[in-house]
């Protein structure tokens, strides 16, 4: 009824009866964004001078429309350093071949795990920098986390 069908009866226009096409972009909810603006606050990671981007260590001058950082590059790092989807896939990428960190073994599947523990901050948070994540296998990761339970840790 709205979209046009080819051959055999296969769709060839979405766009016609209103399904969404890939490409345009979710606006962030206004929990994540509240929540991005409180690890910007509280992060030690970031600069704090106007007009300057934030990312620690670039310093560079903020020009036209641009109000916390330089370039997509730097805006890219932050995401990478904050959000847990972001920084778990950043600690995998840069091991070599899914080695882990405890016991030099290598794996087809690696967990990422925190050095120091974070309890259910799995969304924006510090504790995802790339300082405070090891890659570890499996069986590591069970026995780091039974340690942590122990300790009280977690």
């Amino acid at each position: 009824m709205g979209a046009s069908t080819s051959g055999m009866g296969r769709l060839t226009s979405l766009r016609c009866i209103g399904v969404p096409t890939m490409g345009k972009r979710r606006k962030p909810s206004p929990l994540s964004a509240a929540r991005t603006a409180e690890v910007e606050a509280n992060c030690k990671h970031l600069a704090r001078k106007p007009g300057v981007c934030r990312k620690k260590g670039c310093g560079k001058t903020l020009a036209g429309r641009q109000t916390r950082w330089c370039s997509k590059a730097c805006a890219t790092w932050f995401t990478n350093q904050h959000r847990w989807t972001n920084a778990r896939r950043q600690a995998k990428s840069l091991v070599a071949h899914y080695k882990c960190a405890k016991c030099d073994g290598f794996f087809k599947t690696v967990e990422v795990n925190h050095i120091e523990p974070c309890v259910g901050e799995r969304g924006w948070s510090c504790h995802h920098h790339e300082i405070n994540l090891e890659v570890v296998c499996k069986n590591c990761h069970k026995k780091i986390t039974a340690e942590q339970r122990k300790e009280g840790l977690i």
